[in-house]
């Protein structure tokens, strides 16, 4: 959204650059005198209008034929104001691109790299600009899910919007609102001071501490055979 909004920015100030262009141009024409009658000339256009009379002295010129002489004579015309418009519209999206620390500055391109904030990942050259970027990209959604998503989430509750019951419920209600299950933490932080929502921190608690758990008991079962871990717990 915000690169479609980058966007119409930049194409709105493209269109009044372009409108006191043609107010100054105006100015300077009635600054002049010039004759009405005399035309502009273009090398296109006149080879194109001889040929359309000499065609038509012989005979009634052929559709296809006249289709294709007056895209001629339209690009001859127009051929300059195209190529601008087309590097202007390439520096618009790139403008746009970089405000909203876009990837590509050809296109809106946004992804997440899990492997920037690793610390077990050694990355070539971490100073690269590339890395800032995804870097600043990871900050950003985080920053997001913190004091956006997950507030917004507590207040659905309070709405009884989402009511989960047990950890199955509470984990689809977050993956569907974007909110990774690495933030039980923090949403039990919020959920803490909420009296409302007691039964959910119990919930958000339990859950914390059986994922804690499964971890804790992973290492140690790994060594065994499944049917054998499974009769223990």
């Amino acid at each position: 959204m915000m690169f479609i909004k980058y966007a119409a920015f930049h194409l709105q100030q493209l269109g009044v650059k372009k409108q006191r262009e043609i107010e100054e141009k105006g100015k300077d024409m009635n600054g002049e005198k010039e004759d009405n009658n005399k035309l502009v000339a273009f090398p296109d256009l006149e080879k194109s209008c001889k040929e359309l009379e000499a065609s038509s002295s012989e005979s009634q010129i052929d559709a296809d034929s006249a289709k294709k002489i007056v895209e001629s004579i339209t690009d001859s015309i127009t051929s300059g104001e195209k190529k601008e418009l087309e590097e202007n519209t390439k520096e618009i999206v790139r403008k746009a691109a970089e405000a909203v620390g876009s990837l590509k500055e050809t296109e809106f391109d946004v992804r997440f790299n899990p492997d920037v904030y690793s610390p077990g990942v050694n990355h070539v050259d971490p100073t690269n600009t590339l890395i800032k970027k995804q870097r600043q990209l990871v900050r950003d959604a985080a920053d997001f899910l913190v004091t956006v998503q997950i507030p917004t989430f507590i207040r659905d509750c309070l709405d009884h919007t989402a009511a989960p019951m047990d950890g199955v419920t509470l984990a689809e209600a977050l993956h569907n609102r974007g909110i990774n299950i690495r933030y039980l933490g923090k949403i039990a932080q919020m959920l803490a001071k909420v009296k409302q929502l007691e039964y959910l921190y119990d919930i958000v608690v339990a859950e914390l501490l059986i994922r804690a758990a499964k971890h804790v008991f992973t290492a140690y079962m790994q060594v065994w055979n499944e049917m054998e871990c499974l009769e223990h717990l």
